[in-house]
This record gives structure tokens, C-alpha cells and sequence, in this order.
């Protein structure tokens, strides 16, 4: 009877948190399952020259949808610990949706405008603008949605969300290869569409109607650092798909399309990484404003701790298992060697001690801080690209450069903001 007793006790203790954590890795690891199923299928139905054309969208996509509206995510998130549904949630839920909508239109305009000079880089294929536009406004309703969501600890709907865009993803696009023999920009639309559906299916999980209700300017205003920041964040990660783009020799075409697919495989622990990233602003800075500096402390040093392993897995696992995974995954057209996997093995880990770091200071409200430090990557990585003449290098370099210098100057910010919120704590 003790043990029982016990038992129920433990029980009734953990269940409400360990449950819910259980569904979310469910929906993390089915998003992670989904995402590379879709491009694994993308590339065999497409090979690795019209790969090419799809990676335009691909780097772009992926540039935006975390470098604009993670941000936007991890705003809703930080400004919602401790709002439950009601006034002050709709409240918030509108002025991330209007802002985020706000971003989607004027994205829209650039690319209007700006078409003719970026043409080239999308193959001349405007149905692929359209469907970068389309991923936009699937993200602007998806991701203020995951922001409530990750505020409320609401981890199961969380999850309900990640696996319903997952389940979408790959249902439209084993449609489209068996009934259809679709072209890039058709594939690309599956983002936006399955974006659009998972949204829906999270505001009727949430029980909060989102109203628009003015606070965007607001919201965009301490949103924008962040925004800024991430997407020089994205952009220097995905440098090398960018790169190869714009760089490859004449009748190299698919050379990008054969980086796309190895930067992919090189990218599963940031991808898991970043999965559940937005969980960890929203609680350490939860924590810092309770005062808890031990909580604190140890969340920090959890996080750390998690991404070292994710980074040294990356290296080591990109080096030595990179090439064979690459052409078992996406077939024996995409060819990559051992030491241009290593090199974006070695970037990716660096990298992600870097976002960690930077995470650490957006969650401290360190966002100007933040930006400049991946603006600061950025520059370096891009003068580093200018140093270089052997393709292979001007396609790896870049990144584990700018990541250096990024993961120095988050690093330091981190500290002393932490060093601050435990001295205000006393």
C-alpha cells in the first residue's frame, strides 16, 4: 500500500508536466521526420538541376520563416508568460498576427519591386515568388499561434501543431508525385498550404480567438531587432546554398542542388534544435523575472550543455557519416565529399553554440545586443568569402567564420546579462 501510495503520488505530481513534454517531442520528432521526407521526395522527383531551381526557395523560405517569424514566435512568447485565454491573450495574439501580417505584405512588395534583379535566382520562375509569398501568410497565422501556445506551457497543442503541418506536408506532396508530375513551384506551395492548415488547427485547439486589434507598430518595434538579427542568423547559416546559387561555374547548375541536400543532412541537429528553441526564451525569462537565480542558472547550464553535444554530433556525424547519408537519402546523383561535410559540420556546431548564447540574451531582453552580434557575423563572413577563390571553400568558410564571431559577441552579451538579472535579483 505504501508503494502504491507513493507511487500515485509521483503520479499525480509529474504527470501534468511530463505528459505534455512527451506530446511535444512527438510533434517535434514528426515535424523533423516530415520536413525531410518532403525534401528527400522533392529532390527524387525533381534531380539535382531542377533541385536547384527548388533550392532558391528552399533557402529562402527557410531564411524567412525563421529569420521573420521565429522572432515574431518568441515575441508573442516572451510577452505572454503568464497570460492565460482571455482579453489580454486575444489581445496579444492580434498584434502578433497584424505584425507579422504587416511583414508578409511588404515582403511581397520588395519582392514585386525587386523581381526583375531576382529574377535569375528563381530561374525566372514566378510561381516560385508566389509561393514564397504563400509560405509567408501561412507563416504569419501559424507562428503568433505557437507563441500563445509555448507562453501557456500548452506543450500537447504545441506539438498538435508541429505534427498537423508534418501530417500536411507529406500527404500533399505524395498527392501531387502520384497524381501529377509537378513542378518546383507546385512542390513549393505544399509549405505555405500545410503553414495555413496547422494554424487553423492550433486557434481551435487554444480556445482564443485572435482579434486585430491595433499594438502592431507596437509589437514590431521590439519584434524588429530580433527580426533583423535572425535573419542575418538565417542568412549566414544557409551562405552556402546562397552561394553556390549565385556562384557555381557555368554548367554546374547542379551543383546547388547537391549542397542543398548535404546542407540539409548537416542541419538535423539545429533543425531539432530549433524545434523546441522557442520553448527556452519564454522560460528563462520567466525565470529572471521571478529572481529564481538558481532556476536560472540552471537552466542555463542545461541549455549549454544540450547544444555542446547537439554541435559535437554534428561535427563528428557530418565528417564521417555525411557523404554515404547524403546519397542514401536523396540518391546517387547528390555526390558530396568527406571534407566539404566536415567543414559544414564544423560551421554547424559553431554555429549553434552561437544561437544559444544569442537565445539566452533575446530571453534577458538583450535584442539589440542579439542583432549586432549576427549583423557582426554576418560582415565577417562575408569578407571571408571575398578571401577565398576554391568554390568548396567560399561555400563552408563563410559559416564557421561568421559563427565564430557571432558566438564570441552573444556569448559575452549573455554573460553580462545574466550577471545583471542575478544582481537585480539580491
Amino acid at each position: 500500500m505504501v508503494a502504491v501510495s507513493r507511487w500515485q503520488a509521483l503520479h499525480s505530481r509529474w504527470a501534468p508536466l511530463v505528459q505534455p513534454l512527451l506530446r511535444l517531442v512527438t510533434g517535434v520528432g514528426a515535424s523533423a521526420i516530415a520536413t525531410y521526407a518532403y525534401l528527400i521526395l522533392v529532390a527524387r522527383e525533381l534531380g539535382p538541376e531542377s533541385y536547384a531551381t527548388f533550392s532558391a526557395f528552399w533557402a529562402a523560405v527557410v531564411i524567412l520563416g525563421a529569420g521573420v517569424y521565429i522572432p515574431i514566435e518568441q515575441e508573442t512568447a516572451r510577452r505572454g508568460v503568464g497570460i492565460t485565454d482571455g482579453a489580454g491573450s486575444r489581445h496579444l495574439g492580434g498584434a502578433a498576427v497584424s505584425a507579422a501580417l504587416l511583414v508578409t505584405v511588404v515582403l511581397g512588395a520588395l519582392l514585386l519591386v525587386s523581381w526583375p534583379a531576382l529574377s535569375g535566382f528563381f530561374s525566372d520562375d514566378a510561381l516560385l515568388a508566389a509561393a514564397l509569398v504563400l509560405g509567408g501568410l501561412g507563416y504569419s497565422a501559424q507562428f503568433p499561434v505557437r507563441g500563445l501556445l509555448s507562453a501557456g506551457r500548452r506543450y500537447g497543442r504545441y506539438a498538435s501543431v508541429l505534427g498537423t503541418e508534418a501530417l500536411l506536408r507529406v500527404l500533399l506532396v505524395v498527392v501531387l508525385v502520384v497524381v501529377a508530375d509537378p513542378g518546383p513551384a507546385a512542390l513549393a506551395a505544399i509549405v505555405g498550404l500545410a503553414a495555413l492548415g496547422s494554424a487553423l488547427a492550433g486557434v481551435s485547439r487554444t480556445g482564443a480567438g485572435f482579434s486585430a486589434r491595433g499594438g502592431a507598430l507596437h509589437f514590431l518595434r521590439s519584434a524588429g531587432l530580433l527580426i533583423v538579427g535572425a535573419v542575418a542568423l538565417q542568412t549566414l547559416l544557409y551562405s552556402g546554398v546562397l552561394v553556390a546559387r549565385a556562384l557555381a561555374p557555368p554548367g554546374q547548375a547542379v551543383v546547388a542542388g547537391q549542397l542543398l541536400a548535404a546542407v540539409t543532412v548537416t542541419r538535423i541537429p539545429v533543425f531539432l534544435f530549433q524545434s523546441v528553441e522557442s520553448l527556452v526564451v519564454p522560460r528563462i525569462a520567466e525565470l529572471a523575472a521571478r529572481g529564481d537565480t538558481d532556476g536560472l542558472r540552471s537552466a542555463v547550464r542545461r541549455l549549454v550543455s544540450v547544444v555542446a553535444v547537439l554541435a559535437a554530433v554534428a561535427a563528428v556525424g557530418s565528417a564521417t557519416l555525411g557523404p554515404p547519408l547524403v546519397e542514401l537519402m536523396f540518391g546517387p546523383e547528390f555526390r558530396v565529399s568527406h571534407g566539404a561535410m566536415a567543414l559544414l559540420g564544423v560551421g554547424t556546431g559553431i554555429f549553434m553554440l552561437a544561437v544559444a548564447a544569442s537565445d539566452i540574451t533575446v530571453s534577458l531582453a538583450g535584442h539589440a545586443q542579439m542583432a549586432v552580434s549576427w549583423l557582426a557575423g554576418l560582415g565577417a563572413g562575408a569578407l571571408s568569402l571575398w578571401a577565398l577563390e576554391d568554390l568548396t571553400l567560399r561555400v563552408t568558410v563563410p559559416l564557421i567564420v561568421g559563427s565564430c564571431v557571432a558566438a564570441v559577441l552573444a556569448t559575452t552579451a549573455a554573460r553580462a546579462r545574466l550577471l545583471a538579472a542575478v544582481a537585480a535579483s539580491r
